[in-house]
């Protein structure tokens, strides 16, 4: 594995590495207060599998195994699990304009297929405090409810609501929002922190970066970090990674590291492929965070 750049703010560096056609990103988020017991607390990233016709078993099998590689605590997985057919628009067709002709049941069943599959390959992740994930676009596109039922059932499903990992001395409080373009997201219950009585460390999910753009997104800084996924860093892109789509109303939060006021914000590219069977300038990408107290100078 080659060690390709090195990025930071003051709360959070990484190194990329590259492990064939995949990037791994090593991150440190050193965290103000962060408790002794969570110091080296380790979590991995996955996000916008697309599993289905454009993205691969192997594909899916060869991330999964680099995620296993980085020993992870907590598993976070931040939507777009499966993708029948190239774009969210066939199910559209097929819900509203003409059942007959797109043939919706045998739809539903390939849905179901993918995502029997899919629970299939992701069997091999068993960190040690479970696996955290949040709704995307394509959950509502493709089927929520028949998505859910078939993955794994140790997924802890976060739609504006929260998840404590309590140590003896600290806490680490990862929160999740419900998909900003279908569903109904509400970060005020994402931060409504229970009252704990040790110092904690706070992590916010959100499929899509423009979250920022929520009418309650000045809440946002009550996290450390926020980690999202939906513009495959624009899979498409100019060389030195310009990205020509990105699926976002706004282009400062659209590939890795940047900042919305104290919190850092890391847009993963994710694992599959989306309306196009390849990428461009533009690896797919895992991401392996470790929390960290702050050095002494």
């Amino acid at each position: 594995m080659s060690s390709l750049k090195k990025q930071e703010t003051p709360s959070l560096t990484f190194e990329e590495k590259f492990d064939g056609r995949f990037t791994l990103t090593e991150a440190r988020l050193e965290v103000a207060d962060l408790p002794e017991c969570l110091d080296g607390y380790r979590m991995v990233q996955l996000t916008d599998l697309h599993f289905g016709g454009l993205t691969q078993a192997e594909h899916i099998r060869k991330a999964v195994e680099i995620a296993t590689s980085t020993d992870p605590d907590l598993v976070l997985l931040t939507g777009d699990f499966v993708q029948v057919g190239s774009t969210g628009l066939r199910h559209r067709l097929a819900t509203k304009v003409n059942p007959r002709v797109f043939r919706w049941p045998e739809y539903r069943r390939q849905v179901r297929a993918y995502a029997q599959e899919l629970n299939a390959l992701l069997k091999p992740l068993q960190p040690r405090d479970g696996m955290l994930a949040v709704l995307g676009n394509h959950e509502y596109h493709e089927g929520i409810g028949t998505i859910r039922r078939q993955l794994p059932r140790e997924i802890t499903w976060l739609k504006n609501s929260m998840h404590c990992v309590v140590r003896s001395g600290g806490a680490l409080i990862i929160a999740g929002t419900d998909d900003v373009r279908l569903g109904e997201p509400d970060l005020e219950a994402c931060t409504a922190f229970p009252k704990l009585l040790v110092p904690s460390s706070k992590i916010l999910l959100s499929h899509n970066p423009d979250i920022v753009l929520n009418k309650q997104s000045e809440l946002i800084s009550s996290f450390d970090l926020m980690l999202c996924g939906h513009t495959h860093g624009g899979q498409i892109c100019l060389p030195g990674g310009k990205a020509l789509i990105t699926r976002t109303k706004q282009k400062r939060h659209v590939s890795g590291l940047s900042t919305f006021g104290s919190t850092s914000v890391y847009v993963n590219r994710g694992v599959g492929y989306g309306g196009l069977p390849y990428r461009t300038f533009c690896r797919p990408e895992i991401l392996a965070i470790t929390l960290r107290r702050p050095e002494k100078e």
